[in-house]
């Protein structure tokens, strides 16, 4: 489910959009859905990261979710390289849908720097985030 057909929309507090991902941004959350199609190649995460960084703030800690709505390709081993924004989270966290989704997120387990929780809805992930310390 897209986060703006959800129940958790309205208490969303900013928004950027570039041309290859929506961001969504609550208090202590940067919420991302990578749009249909794209190759996420590292500079593309990078930027992400940074764009999210500046709006949290950099010295600010956050939760992340990646609602994966759309179909998209990335290179699992360039998730290595992405340390920038795993610095300032509490939790990485990933929507997947289906059991391909889900099959996905758990390959690309090994290739994060840091710990990820996968769920199968949004209400899950958000459910998760607010019940953990830091939230």
């Amino acid at each position: 489910m897209k986060l703006l057909e959800s129940e958790f929309a309205e208490k969303m507090t900013g928004r950027i959009s570039l041309s290859f991902v929506d961001i969504f941004f609550f208090k202590n959350l940067a919420l991302s859905e990578i749009r249909e199609g794209t190759i996420l190649t590292v500079d593309k995460m990078e930027y992400m990261t940074a764009t999210i960084t500046e709006h949290m703030g950099p010295q600010n800690k956050f939760h992340y979710i990646s609602n994966r709505v759309n179909a998209y390709n990335c290179v699992p081993t360039d998730l290595t390289q992405i340390h920038s924004l795993f610095e300032k989270v509490y939790s990485v966290n990933i929507v997947a849908y289906g059991d391909f989704g889900v099959q996905t997120a758990e390959f690309e387990k090994p290739f994060w720097p840091v710990e990820i929780n996968i769920f199968k809805s949004l209400q899950e992930a958000f459910t998760r985030v607010n019940n953990t310390a830091a939230a």
